[in-house]
């Protein structure tokens, strides 16, 4: 395996990007430059970097083998492990776009995940936290078309598991690298030799506190660069010793952790799940060196007094002054600030900095988890996981002032679902099933919603449910909105869904505000459920529907009333 040159030299040859071209670029020099440093220390498996690019190598192999192709999505849904590192570098060296997802996921949100980034291919673990991720996937797309081991996701080709033992329509880990032994290591030289800085690397999905998650498309040159910085700035170095606590599917533990320590040769020391007991021992039987993390952890899991000194010893240091960061009594961790060997000593006034900066920090922190949990309650509903109809309310007026600003070119799109059945359900089979449909329907709507980019999904309370799209045309919403008819039949419970759409695309007229899209979607979802009908009704293409929407109340004996804000 060669490696090229690394990020030594003047300024401009110090680019990472331009050093490696790629992360698989930057394997391939890891593996030759730190050859025989440790790599990676995963339980009773330890490797050198020499091994860990031959591993690297032959999953990108095997990759290959497999029918990935250059900008291919590939998706990790795993904890922290040597399989994560082995298949996302072997996926990303073949060229394929990472997609890891969040091991927090319920499977219709991995499913969701999946089916907005149209992977072709996933790498999972078996259990993890009790939960077997297998099995909560084949729950959530079980139904649909799809011809391949996943039916309710139709690009997904191959499911491999990484462990011994895997369903009858998915691979064993195994299995999958066994498959690439036909592929010569040339073949694999020239694939990642191909892959241009500029060509995306990874799609980081957020967690969806606001709605549905929403990917970030990242390149290998913004990868290289900035964690190439933040080595730098980190003061990582060639020896350190890395516990790497921080979840892989996040860019804190792969870009920050992974391509931070191949860059600079440090061991990796992966762990699954932060527990202090565990990070405590290895620490001291892996004479770890870095734990980055939010100072809560840190402090939590950082040396006891007695081994301060030696820890301080280990990295260079000479002295430091150390703060607690406390909030009404509680730990939040530890302001931490170091001087190397031979600097002068810290002094009182120091230390009384330190005091009032961590005060400031810990409020700092406070405040932020306090909003972003208030924030999370505020969008969500806590049922489906979707958004709700306060978010919804909020993505409209942003895309109806992106409407006005556009001068009507950009498309604004109001599907309104009302799941039919749902009161048939409760009253026979008790109201847990009738949750059950509920979120069924709602993982329904989200695969296909993921089919309309920047689109949100959200329950508007009881039956209801909404989607809202925004730049795609009239005719791929009401396509995605008929997918979303046909599923919803066939789910076991239920007896179906009433889908009415709005489109600024479609001649309704002006829309000044939400209010008259919501009226328009409701008008035309009645009249699809007054009809049974099995296909959406549009409002615009059925000028009944817009005489509806438009009319005057009818009084206190009117049936229905429209929703939307005064």
């Amino acid at each position: 395996m060669d490696g090229s040159a690394g990020p030594e030299g003047s300024a401009e040859d110090r680019r990472a990007d331009l050093a490696w071209t790629s992360i698989g670029g930057l394997v391939r020099h890891a593996a030759v430059r730190y050859a025989g440093n440790e790599a990676v220390v995963d339980g009773r498996v330890r490797i050198d970097y020499a091994q860990l690019g031959e591993r690297v190598e032959r999953a990108a192999a095997a990759c290959i083998a497999a029918g990935v192709e250059r900008g291919d999505r590939v998706a990790v849904w795993a904890p922290n492990t040597l399989e994560w590192i082995v298949s996302a570098l072997g996926a990303v060296s073949a060229g394929a776009v990472l997609v890891p997802l969040n091991t927090r996921f319920k499977g219709t949100e991995a499913a969701y995940v999946l089916q907005r980034s149209r992977a072709r291919l996933l790498f999972v673990t078996g259990t993890f936290l009790g939960t077997s991720y297998v099995a909560s996937l084949r729950r959530a797309a079980a139904e649909g078309e799809g011809s391949g081991p996943l039916p309710g996701l139709p690009h997904l080709e191959q499911v491999v598991v990484l462990s011994e033992d895997a369903p009858d329509s998915f691979r064993t880990w195994k299995d999958f690298l066994t498959g690439g032994d036909s592929v010569s290591a040339e073949a694999v030289a020239a694939r990642t030799a191909s892959i241009r800085a500029d060509a995306p690397s990874d799609i980081i999905f957020t967690s969806g506190t606001t709605g549905s998650p929403k990917g970030a498309v990242i390149t290998h040159a913004q990868s290289l660069r900035c964690y190439e910085v933040w080595s730098e700035l980190a003061g990582l170095r060639e020896g350190d010793r890395y516990l790497i606590v921080n979840p892989f599917f996040h860019t804190f533990g792969y870009k920050a952790g992974i391509i931070a320590c191949l860059m600079r040769g440090a061991t990796m020391v992966p762990q699954p799940v932060f527990n202090v007991d565990t990070a405590l021992a290895n620490i001291a039987a892996e004479r770890i060196s870095v734990l980055p993390g939010p100072s809560r952890a840190r402090a939590r899991a950082a040396p006891r007094p007695g081994r301060r000194g030696e820890a301080l010893r280990g990295r260079g240091r000479g002295t430091c002054v150390v703060a607690p960061i406390v909030l009404s009594g509680r730990a939040w961790g530890e302001l931490y600030v170091a001087r190397d060997e031979g600097l002068p000593d810290f002094d009182e006034d120091d230390a009384e900095f330190a005091t009032v900066l961590a005060a400031v920090v810990a409020a700092g922190l406070a405040q932020n988890d306090r909003l972003e949990e208030a924030r999370r309650l505020a969008f969500t509903d806590p049922l489906t996981g979707l958004a709700n109809r306060r978010a919804v309310d909020m993505r409209l007026d942003e895309a109806l002032e992106e409407h006005r600003r556009s001068a009507a070119a950009t498309v604004v799109s109001l599907v309104v679902c009302d799941l039919n059945g749902l009161k048939k359900v409760n009253d026979t089979l008790g109201h847990a099933m009738g949750d059950r449909l509920l979120e069924r329907f709602g993982s329904v709507l989200s695969l296909c919603g993921a089919m309309l980019p920047g689109s949100l999904v959200a329950r508007l309370g009881g039956d209801e449910f909404c989607l809202v799209s925004v730049g795609p045309s009239a005719d791929e919403v009401v396509r995605v909105t008929e997918e979303v008819c046909l599923r919803a039949a066939e789910l076991e419970l239920g007896e179906g869904v009433a889908c009415g759409v709005a489109s600024t695309g479609d001649p309704i007229g002006p829309v000044k505000s939400s209010r008259r899209l919501f009226r328009l979607a409701d008008a035309a979802q009645y009249k699809a459920k007054a009809a049974r009908s099995l296909k959406p009704v549009v409002a615009g293409r059925d000028t009944a529907v817009v005489r509806l929407a438009d009319a005057k109340p009818g009084g206190p004996g009117e049936r229905r009333r429209f929703r939307g804000r005064a």
